[in-house]
């Protein structure tokens, strides 16, 4: 997915279709990820995605960051979650659906409790809302990245806050 990315955000800097691509890369020590802005297209190869990429990069298509709007008009790497965050700003007003890329990507869900991050994800350190996902194939997007999902979100809600919610339901009184 990571090549399929990176080559999307080249594609979209060499054409002049986008000035900035708003993603995700690793800090110096590769143990974390961090939001990268990417104007150069030789740079691509600093775009990361996997369980870590956990921010939702959504922030700075704001007016509170103006300094990401002077570059010029950004392609943005979303999960579908993200994405949901997007559509509100466009709801609003604070951001024009044509002046903003959105390269959606699959997602199988992110590791709040990075530190336990092995090998592979695993649901227990998961958060509550990637167990009840339901945009884990990314919509609304101008470019897919990734193998699509064939997840499909429990009926009933799930995880510690709505247990906790049909716990407090079932009180008599």
């Amino acid at each position: 997915m990571e090549n399929e990315l990176r080559a999307k955000a080249k594609e979209l800097l060499e054409s002049g279709d986008v000035a900035v691509v708003i993603g995700y890369g690793y800090n110096r020590k590769k143990t974390r990820v961090t939001p990268v802005f990417i104007t150069d297209p030789a740079e691509t190869d600093k775009l990361v995605f996997n369980a870590l990429c956990v921010n939702n990069l959504s922030i700075y298509l704001t007016r509170k960051y103006r300094d990401v709007q002077k570059i010029g008009r950004p392609a943005i790497v979303a999960k579908g979650c993200d994405i949901k965050n997007i559509v509100v700003l466009i709801t609003e007003g604070q951001v024009k659906r044509e002046d903003v890329h959105i390269i959606g990507v699959t997602c199988e869900g992110v590791a709040y409790k990075q530190e336990l991050l092995k090998e592979e994800l695993v649901p227990e350190i998961m958060p509550v809302k990637c167990h009840n996902c339901d945009v884990r194939n990314p919509h609304i997007s101008d470019t897919i990245v990734g193998e699509k999902s064939d997840f499909t979100p429990p009926e009933e809600p799930t995880g510690m806050v709505f247990d906790k919610i049909k716990q407090i339901d079932a009180m008599s009184p």
